[in-house]
């Protein structure tokens, strides 16, 4: 019961220092290590076995953390670099962008708002395996659902609240967490996806698609802003904007033309940023980010 009361308070103390935008790691670190000191009194076995301890209870602690951080870095830790990298290459080259062009253009054949609107978190969370950058893959909703969501009457908070939700379910190889839940579970990220990630997924999925399209409508119908009742002159007015923010020059292009970079090397920088930027992407990119999934499925049919 202690050992429950110590746990509880400092998982809330975490969470507050968290939430007020202490650094994580630090908090987390130092939070582990409390508890570890804590459960030297509390349990009768020993944390390290007996041909590995120090002699010292005290000491085991920090000998435990030194073993798991190398277990981690070793093993979890390079397959987590791994994916960042990938999530990185193919945000870099373009695969990204052009995966979630080509998805989108199913929905702009539908004509009932909030469908569409429920739609949406369907097609996030499927991006989501393959694009397993939460903001990454936000931020390119953002540019290519959140104005067709508005262009149909959609309030910009039930707009912005589905892209915000599209990446609650943390699935798919790509996905560190999922890595690293399937390391701790001791079984291979396939069959943990493919097992027991996928079957919980599908049902999830399908009750926040449900709650999305009535939840949304109950708000927005009640702060006065369905599509009936929509401004489409503020409407139209905002994605004006939207487009003369996405075409012709962007803001790298121009503030590297203008001469604007305080450096020269930052005005190098941000050239080669623009022109990467501006340069369209081969359509066949948006196979690339179907790399890991499709070695998933060789992998286990194999």
């Amino acid at each position: 019961m202690i050992g429950f009361l110590i746990a509880t308070a400092t998982t809330v103390v975490v969470a507050y220092l968290i939430f007020h935008r202490y650094h994580p790691q630090t908090v987390l670190i130092f939070s582990g290590l409390f508890m570890l000191l804590c459960a030297i009194p509390l349990s009768m076995k020993p944390l390290m076995d007996e041909d590995q301890t120090t002699g010292s209870a005290f000491l085991d602690v920090f000998d435990q953390i030194t073993q798991t951080f190398g277990n981690l870095g070793a093993k979890l830790g390079l397959i987590i670099m791994a994916v960042g990298g990938f999530s990185l290459v193919m945000d870099r080259v373009g695969a990204s962008s052009a995966l979630v062009a080509i998805a989108t253009k199913p929905l702009q054949k539908i004509n009932k708002p909030y469908v569409v609107l429920a739609s949406t978190y369907i097609l996030a969370q499927t991006l989501c395996l393959i694009i397993p950058s939460a903001a990454g893959l936000a931020m390119l909703l953002m540019v290519t659902v959140y104005p067709l969501l508005r262009s149909l009457g959609i309030s910009k908070l039930s707009a912005t609240g589905v892209i915000a939700t599209g990446s609650c379910l943390d699935l798919g190889p790509a996905s560190s967490n999922a890595n690293m839940a399937a390391q701790t579970s001791g079984m291979t990220v396939q069959e943990y996806f493919i097992q027991y990630q996928l079957p919980v997924a599908l049902v999830v999925v399908a009750s926040v698609f449900i709650l999305h399209y009535f939840v949304q409508q109950y708000f927005d119908r009640k702060a006065g802003t369905t599509p009936d009742k929509a401004d489409w002159d503020e409407i139209k007015a905002e994605l004006a904007g939207i487009k003369r923010s996405s075409g012709g020059k962007s803001a790298l292009a121009q503030r590297a033309a203008n001469g604007g970079s305080d450096t020269a090397a930052k005005t190098k920088a941000d050239t080669k940023e623009a022109e990467r930027v501006d340069k369209p992407t081969p359509k066949a990119y948006a196979l690339l980010p179907f790399t890991p999934l499709v070695l998933l499925i060789v992998s286990r049919l194999s």
